[in-house]
């Protein structure tokens, strides 16, 4: 019996057959902090006071129907995700109106809060990763998705924020650097982080490939177009999961989304320091930002000359991003063995 299932005794029952049964854990655990408090979750740093390691645990309010099927799916899918770049849950309980999900703890920043620090409100700079750094980077994400793709689901929320990267400080937590130039800064600052290591995480929007879709989720900056523009879903596939993260390549590559609300387009200040901007806009009319940037993708070819690497590497987050899906890989195992090459 391993480490993880020691902590709720090997628990494999189900009421439902779905997912393992309620384990009550909360008084093994030592509040440390609140890492991400929210309207509908919270997410805390805890230690076990026994082992003495570090977890997390999310804490779910689901005020809606819409919220408690997302939390049951979620439970579903997370807890048969068992894969070395996939972030491990390991119990649940209810604790008043409230779900708590316990979780491995993932020591290092998300793709999103990484890029944050290096691109924010900066003019051009070089990549934020090296080729190869990049490469090791979505060879794990990639080896994610092949794991889930695997046991029949579909992620549908592959993003840089769904990314946790072990190895990977963020260059704020680096400030102290006393080097002013940035590419040697950037050098210093991954030579302190050791060796890259990524999971995927929340699959709250999840779907099995054989059930009925309908209202897939996602998020508009790197929902595919498949996902956007068909008639009827039921043909989405894995395919979507490669667009997306493909997406996800791109802007970590050269710090912008492939495709953005025209009125950014038109701005002259790099587009991360107009988020604060995007975000008191009147739902209404962001609304209707995100269905201008939706419509592009399903015409408009990805201008490939912002991502600063290779010409080989280009051809892969290309490939990724085709309009059709029958033009990108046909599989993710296809692309993990095309990202390995270059490792």
């Amino acid at each position: 019996m391993g480490f993880f299932d020691k902590l709720t005794g090997g628990n494999k029952g189900s009421p439902t057959g779905k997912y393992p049964k309620e384990t009550p854990f909360a008084l093994e655990y030592e509040h440390l902090k609140d890492l991400l408090p929210g309207a509908m979750s919270t997410i805390s740093q805890v230690r076990h006071r026994q082992s003495k390691r570090l977890f997390c645990i999310k804490k779910i309010r689901p005020a809606t129907d819409a919220a408690k099927k997302k939390l049951e799916r979620e439970l579903e899918v997370s807890f048969q995700m068992q894969h070395e770049n996939i972030g491990r849950t390991i119990a649940w309980q209810k604790n008043g109106a409230e779900t708590w999900i316990l979780m491995e703890w993932i020591e290092g920043p998300s793709l999103r809060s990484f890029m944050r620090d290096w691109y924010m409100g900066k003019a051009a700079k070089p990549p934020l990763l090296s080729g190869r750094d990049f490469m090791t980077v979505f060879v794990h994400a990639a080896r994610a998705l092949q794991y889930v793709h695997g046991k029949g689901y579909l992620h549908l929320d592959v993003k840089p924020e769904n990314f946790l990267a072990s190895g990977l400080r963020s260059i704020a937590e680096a400030s102290t650097s006393r080097s002013k130039d940035t590419q040697v800064f950037k050098k210093e600052v991954l030579q302190q982080a050791g060796a890259i290591h990524v999971k995927l995480i929340d699959f709250g929007v999840s779907v099995r490939m054989d059930e009925p879709k309908t209202g897939l989720g996602g998020s508009p900056l790197y929902v595919s177009p498949e996902v956007v523009g068909a008639q009827t879903q039921q043909q989405v596939g894995p395919a979507a999961d490669i667009w997306s993260l493909g997406a996800t390549m791109y802007e970590v590559s050269c710090g912008r989304p492939p495709f953005l609300p025209g009125w950014f387009e038109q701005k002259t200040a790099h587009w991360q320091s107009l988020w604060g901007e995007y975000d008191r806009q009147d739902p209404t009319m962001k609304k209707a930002y995100d269905q201008d940037m939706l419509k592009k993708r399903l015409s408009t070819p990805v201008d490939m000359e912002r991502v600063p690497y290779s010409d080989a590497i280009k051809a892969i987050v290309k490939k990724c991003l085709e309009i059709p899906p029958s033009r990108r890989y046909t599989s993710s195992a296809q692309l993990v063995t095309e990202l390995e090459n270059f490792l």
